[in-house]
């Protein structure tokens, strides 16, 4: 196999690059010597993409949280498709059909972004007929909304304003699979550098490199052009292309090798088949795949222990599950036989492509081979799909109605209407989709509208964990309806990490009172007048207030929103009725600071508000180098916003004159652990 990569090595164009140092190897990285090259602008051509065809999800980027229609950013799915209304301009009609355009709907929230009347429109009220929206850009010819040119709207213009920093981009998550364990894995999208976006997984990045045109997979300590592997950018948005050709350095030889076996892809590092019946022929298909490698331009998966994969055939412009790919004599010879035969005809199953990348689509219907009838008959039951294999339903305190709902939900080996559903183990209590809605049922799988608690299902997603199902609602017996727990949430393995370091933080916290500094990172003086401030506000109102101070979190928490939220539910900051909770994170090594309210506090304390307290009286400390003046201003413009708010809305927390024994002096620890339960979500780079 070395030969193999070696002859590969030769027959690839190699660029100017060498290590630093013959030392340097291995996790350690090497510099790459590039190219005085301009690099093109993300923003600018259409790329590869647009060539296949839309994407699948979008990211809008560039807007500063903390202004004015800052929360239309986030990551959109596509989640419908329109077409233009009659009286369009021609141009956007090309060649006399009617094109469809893409509708993609934020995660979370009603927000989309779709073609209406010429041009297109970002709308916080969804698809409708209406001259109203956040920001517009110019028709561009695409079913998919252009990159730039975004106009948005401006309160104190009360005109839309060209936002030359927005733009919309195509950033999915990436898979790396190569010769290197420590480097393969899924890539998150954690933001933008130079212009491009960026990936991160336990320590490792990969970032665009302009100068060179290049994506070059480093360590987060790694600058410049020192990296662990590149690939030529060759003009791609992102760097999950198969067409890139990485190269790895090769401490051996002293020089960098082209690995053609290596890819990032922007593909699932593992798809599941399920829904074929144990005793039905082929049932054999069902299980986890996981990504192997490349054939065809398209991911191929393998099913370890079975020898068999899934691949595309591109004559047939379908998707295989075959299992005598990898059949002897020899697995090698076998693979290239295999490579080199373009013999697609034989399968177990297959699927239309459909125009995908890859194969975890549900809406791809497969056909499977019946040996009595010898044919490939239509199985409506399997499906192909990347949802996790496990969900944890939390927040919801055991002691209350229906509060055995929370715990594990294992994948089921059966599909439920074409969707996966999840199972409590020694139980029959199932996750399920129903509809518009994913629903908790005491049942079970069963065809019925009646659960125990429901949310609304995000367009795009595959499951309930996706961070977009936030509002669940559960049955009160008392009020015979089912009603909002702002506590409940259903988190994913990766959310799961976040609410573990939330334990591991409280088992190492003590009596501190308001505010939890360890590392003794704010002086004396200020803990003490922050500490004050929030006893403050618990005397004076039925609401609560805690500061946490930290220099940075985990490497595996990616989310410091996510961490506060969790936080503030763990310990139960605030009424537990009325959810009048504060939490106040300040991540000094992180430069971060995040504010976290519960639903009562929101009407009082607004998104809006606490943004402004931010910009206005914690930063510019901040920024000077006195984070406890900067806590002592924010605490000090909260108890200023709850003094000066309406009576009527403070009422139902106002305790000023209730006697010492009933009121609230420390925070209480709740049953459940939340990773996005609280209302008011504010956080900002220092």
């Amino acid at each position: 196999m070395r030969r193999l990569r070696w002859f590969a090595g030769l027959w690839t164009r190699f660029v100017y690059v060498r290590p630093a140092c013959k030392a340097q190897a291995g996790r350690r990285g090497c510099k790459a010597r590039v190219c005085d090259r301009r690099s093109p602008h993300p923003m600018g051509g259409h790329g590869v993409a647009s060539a296949r065809g839309v994407a699948p999800s979008l990211r809008l980027l560039g807007r500063a949280a903390s202004s004015e229609n800052g929360d239309v950013c986030g990551l959109y799915t596509l989640s419908a498709w329109t077409t233009p209304q009659i009286g369009q301009s021609q141009e956007s009609q090309g060649n006399g059909a009617t094109p469809t355009r893409a509708v993609y709907s934020q995660v979370g929230t009603g927000t989309v972004i779709t073609f209406r009347r010429d041009r297109w429109v970002i709308d916080r009220e969804g698809v409708r007929d209406s001259d109203m929206a956040v920001a517009w850009a110019k028709d561009n010819g695409d079913r998919g909304p252009p990159r730039a040119g975004w106009h948005v709207f401006s309160g104190s213009a009360g005109d839309f304003l060209l936002d030359t920093s927005m733009a919309v981009i195509d950033a999915p998550d990436v898979t790396l699979i190569s010769q290197r364990a420590d480097m393969n894995g899924e890539y998150r999208f954690t933001g933008l550098s130079d212009g491009y976006p960026l990936y991160s997984k336990d320590g490792m990045i990969i970032r665009y490199h302009p100068e060179g045109r290049k994506w070059l997979v480093a360590d987060k300590e790694h600058r410049g052009t020192t990296c662990l592997a590149y690939a030529e950018a060759m003009d791609t948005l992102h760097p999950g292309y198969a067409q890139l050709q990485w190269h790895f350095w090769d401490a051996e030889r002293g020089q960098w090798i082209a690995d053609s076996s290596s890819h990032c892809l922007a593909a699932p590092k593992a798809i599941h088949i399920l829904g074929r019946h144990p005793q039905a022929c082929n049932a054999r298909i069902c299980g986890t795949y996981h990504l192997a490698g490349l054939r065809e331009g398209r991911p191929l998966y393998l099913l370890p222990g079975k020898k068999a994969v899934i691949r595309y055939a591109a004559d047939s412009d379908r998707w295989l599950i075959d299992f005598e790919a990898l059949a002897e004599p020899g697995i090698l010879g076998r693979i290239l036989n295999w490579a080199l035969s373009k013999d697609n005809s034989e399968c177990s199953a297959f699927a239309a492509a459909l125009n995908s990348f890859h194969p975890g689509h549900l809406e791809l219907e497969w056909y499977v081979w019946e040996t009595q009838q010898s044919r490939a008959a239509l199985d409506v039951n399997v499906r192909a799909f990347s949802a996790p294999s496990k969900l944890c339903v939390v927040g919801r305190a055991t002691s209350s109605e229906n509060g055995d709902i929370a715990g594990d939900y294992f994948l089921c080996p059966e599909t439920h209407k074409a969707w996966p559903a999840f199972r409590k183990k020694n139980s029959t209590m199932a996750i399920r989709r129903e509809q518009t809605r994913w629903v908790i049922d005491r049942d079970g799988l069963r065809d019925s509208l009646i659960c125990t608690a429901f949310a609304s299902a995000t367009p795009g997603f595959q499951h309930a964990g996706d961070g977009g199902s936030q509002k669940w609602h559960v049955y009160d017996s008392r009020s015979g309806s089912h009603l909002l727990d702002p506590n409940l949430q259903v988190l994913t393995d990766a959310l799961e990490g976040v609410c573990n370091s939330v334990r591991v933080l409280t088992e190492r916290l003590t009596d501190c009172g308001w505010v939890s500094d360890g590392l003794q990172l704010l002086d004396a003086p200020s803990r003490r007048a922050c500490d004050g401030l929030c006893q403050r506000l618990t005397d004076a109102y039925r609401a609560e207030a805690a500061v946490v101070v930290l220099d940075q979190l985990s490497p595996s928490v990616q989310r410091s929103d996510a961490f506060a939220a969790a936080l503030l539910n763990f310990w139960g900051v605030g009424d537990r009725r009325l959810h009048t909770g504060l939490l106040i994170l300040l991540l000094v090594g992180q430069r971060r600071l995040e504010m976290r309210t519960g639903y009562g506090l929101a009407r009082v304390l607004p998104k809006e508000l606490l943004q402004r307290v931010q910009q206005e009286r914690m930063l510019p400390h901040l920024a000077a180098g006195s984070p406890g003046r900067a806590l002592r201003e924010g605490l000090e413009a909260i108890l200023q916003a709850m003094e000066a708010a309406p009576k009527h809305w403070r009422g139902p927390f106002e305790q000023r004159n209730k006697p010492d024994a009933e009121r609230q002096v420390r925070p209480q620890v709740s049953c459940g652990v939340c990773a996005d339960l609280a209302c008011g979500d504010v956080g900002t780079e220092i």
